[in-house]
């Protein structure tokens, strides 16, 4: 899902004076990097270890990022991208999109390098690049959240799937891929329910229940990939939703489609009303 080389926009954070020497010219700030500690996708082979770097930037050209060792030679590796607060804070630890607005934006990227490594280079392409030393303490995120099925049902053409959700951050929504064979179902919308799928509601931090909603062809998916692994499907069962639930995963999905901040459908999911 991440990939070595990520579409960026970046132009940052001019606000700062520019630094003596500055490459990035004011475009680019680099917070910290560190070993990192906590929940991940990015998973590292036994000679590797994970690190986290912690910058900002403002979308407004695209650039692309390569992560380099201290010589300057390319490091193979995914990436994981997370949308941090002014704090440095994780906000969503499963960030996608990069979005059009020219805004700052402060992320995370964590990726594998050799154990060890204490000297990177964050290379964006056409810009700049910005030498990192690597610390050996740095903050230490809670583990990824826990996701379980309550049910799988179908409205014509359309499923959902009915989940609990433990250890989500404020931003983070549980919605998983499903698949059969090399088919994936993205989702399309998901909205914040109670524990019974029936009304609509905000749930707390130690647990949510989430709808998350599917278009299908003919066939059923098997699995669900959600962010604690595969998830078995049962049966899908024939079953209407209450009207509100059925228009507020619309209201979603239109917003996905329409909106032109990439969060709003986010938002509205999180804390959907009538």
């Amino acid at each position: 899902m991440f990939s070595l080389l990520v579409g960026l926009t970046a132009s940052l954070l001019a606000a700062a004076p520019v630094a003596k020497g500055d490459a990035c010219q004011g475009k680019v700030r680099v917070h910290r990097a560190w070993v990192f500690r906590g929940g991940a996708t990015v998973q590292p082979s036994p000679s590797a270890e994970l690190v986290a770097i912690d910058f900002a930037h403002r979308d407004a050209e695209p650039v692309r990022v390569q992560l380099q060792d201290g010589t300057g030679k390319d490091l193979a590796s995914d990436f994981q991208w997370v949308l941090l607060d002014d704090q440095g804070a994780p906000v969503d630890r499963f960030f996608e999109s990069l979005g059009a607005a020219a805004k700052p934006r402060r992320l995370a990227l964590i990726t594998a390098v050799p154990q060890g490594t204490r000297a990177l280079k964050l290379a964006f392409q056409g810009m700049c690049t910005v030498d990192l030393t690597v610390q050996a303490r740095g903050p230490e995120w809670p583990p990824l959240p826990q996701v379980e099925l309550r049910s799988w049902t179908r409205q014509g053409r359309s499923a959902t799937a009915l989940v609990s959700a433990r250890g989500l951050l404020d931003g983070e929504l549980p919605t998983g891929v499903a698949r059969q064979g090399n088919k994936l179902r993205q989702p399309l919308a998901a909205i914040a329910v109670d524990a019974k799928g029936q009304r609509l509601a905000r749930g707390t931090l130690q647990r949510r229940y989430f709808l998350v909603r599917y278009w299908l062809d003919a066939d059923s998916p098997e699995l669900l990939e959600s962010h604690s692994g595969p998830l078995r499907l049962p049966p899908l069962v024939e079953a209407p939703l209450p009207a509100p639930l059925m228009k507020a995963l619309t209201r979603v999905e239109d917003l996905g489609l329409e909106s032109d901040d990439p969060y709003e459908a986010r938002r509205f999911g999180l804390s959907p009303r009538p």
